[in-house]
């Protein structure tokens, strides 16, 4: 490979979107830029730690490809279920004026901001009353 500054454009398709001939002008001299095989790793080097985050733009896997690595266990990640509860609980952006007694829901949007940027997948289940958490407490045997 040559980098495009060292050539020069000798002739192009008569649409112009097809270089057709590429002067070169530079000499490469004789192992410049080669590299023996093996040299970008030593035997026994470790590319890629167990339990580190594989993701398709950190390049884990071009380098676990370069030496030969065809198939890896990994784990998908977990999908989290976020919801609040209590009675006196109410959305974060409902109009109204709050009643007595009453709070915003703070925790669940802040969960569910901090879920998203870390990259995680999340279920939002809204606001549980106590009434309903008590009833499927007695029946899950909780």
């Amino acid at each position: 490979m040559v980098m495009v500054e060292d050539t020069a454009l000798i002739s192009a398709s008569a649409d112009g979107l097809r270089e057709e001939s590429v002067e070169i002008r530079v000499q490469a001299r004789e192992n410049e830029f080669i590299r023996e095989i093996g040299s970008d790793t030593s035997v026994g080097t470790i590319v890629v730690r167990k339990g580190e985050l594989v993701t398709a733009v950190g390049g884990e896997i071009g380098v676990m490809a370069s030496v030969g690595v065809r198939e890896v266990r990994v784990y998908k990640r977990p999908i989290f279920g976020i919801l609040s509860t209590g009675n006196e609980v109410v959305n974060h952006n409902e109009p109204n004026e709050l009643k007595y007694g009453q709070i915003r829901d703070s925790n669940r949007p802040t969960f569910l901001a901090i879920s998203k940027v870390t990259g995680f997948e999340v279920k939002d289940f809204g606001i549980s009353s106590d009434k309903y958490v008590q009833l499927s407490n007695k029946y899950n045997g909780i």
